[in-house]
């Protein structure tokens, strides 16, 4: 084994190093952890904070810092628990502090462009190019709530889509759900030919120990699965393979009332939720087009046009 750097931080052979990286503005610092094991092996890239009020899986990433020993690790494991670090200390939901963009929705990024596009840029260039796996981690955010599952890269190369789905596999959420985005972190990642996982759990702009162990289960689940830690690789035959999907967006600003929470089930025709003003005139109804259950749903009353309402999935 060899000593191991990335953005500028070095861990020899059995050592775990952490610090803080400087961003592409030259001015922002970003967290980062890198856990070099004793043996050769994989390098797994674990981001979390792409969304900066999204916290169980920051709060799980910042543990498994803490609890993950380079003498169990088999290559190499680097870890950004938050990313978007401008937007943390504020508690700005969804978007970047520097330029108002989603940082999930800027891939693969322009190092001429703005903030967003340019940290977007460095992700792909400085860490996605040295993993041979990217686990994205994400929750709600600060009005959403969402119930754990995790999406996979169905438009990638077959061998890198099939790599990323025995990960979901070896997480214990109930489903998995196909997407064919690229503008996203994990989704940029394996269009570069990385194997590429977004997992989803909790929400509201808080967390709880539990979400959190649940968190740190899954992904020691899956650094297991793809031989970076030691143990037997266990998978879950039970999870149900969502290919199909719908998702909504408010067609008006006003007051959102949804008729269902994240996890529960509806049938189609099901009315789940209205837009209204604030005498109750409807400026929009959401029934649902199958039969499925929710994925994640905006809980606060006051909506935008144009933001998040509902994820469904389809049975």
């Amino acid at each position: 084994m060899q000593e191991f750097s990335i953005c500028g931080l070095t861990a020899c052979p059995g050592e775990k190093t952490t610090g803080y990286v400087t961003g592409p503005d030259g001015r922002t610092t970003i967290p980062l952890a890198v856990i070099n094991g004793e043996r050769p092996g994989k390098t797994a890239l674990l981001t979390a904070g792409i969304h900066a009020c999204e916290y169980p899986g920051a709060a799980a990433a910042m543990e498994l810092i803490r609890t993950l020993d380079p003498g169990e690790v088999s290559g190499q494991v680097v870890i950004a628990p938050m990313v978007n670090i401008t937007s943390f200390y504020d508690r700005i939901p969804f978007v970047v502090r520097e330029d108002g963009k989603n940082l999930n929705r800027v891939f693969p990024g322009n190092p001429a462009g703005s903030y967003s596009q340019q940290l977007a840029d460095f992700i792909r260039r400085e860490l996605h190019s040295r993993a041979d796996c990217c686990i994205d981690i994400h929750s709600g955010d600060a009005p959403e709530m969402v119930m754990p599952f995790v999406y996979y890269p169905a438009g990638a190369a077959p061998a890198v889509r099939d790599a990323a789905e025995r990960m979901c596999q070896a997480m214990t959420v109930s489903c998995r759900v196909a997407s064919r985005s690229q503008d996203g972190a994990y989704g940029s990642a394996a269009a570069m030919g990385v194997p590429s996982i977004l997992i989803e759990r909790g929400g509201r702009c808080g967390y709880t120990r539990q979400e959190q162990t649940a968190y740190l289960e899954d992904l020691r689940r899956i650094l297991i699965a793809v031989g970076i830690l030691d143990g037997e690789p266990l998978f879950n035959t039970a999870q149900k393979n969502i290919t199909e999907s719908a998702y909504y967006d408010a067609e008006a600003t006003g007051c959102w009332h949804p008729y269902i929470q994240a996890g529960e089930r509806f049938t189609a025709g099901m009315l789940l939720g209205e837009v209204t003003d604030f005498f109750g005139e409807v400026y929009q109804r959401i029934t649902a087009p199958f039969d499925g259950f929710l994925l994640y749903g905006t809980v606060s009353l006051a909506v935008k046009k144009g933001e998040s309402l509902l994820a469904l999935a389809k049975d």
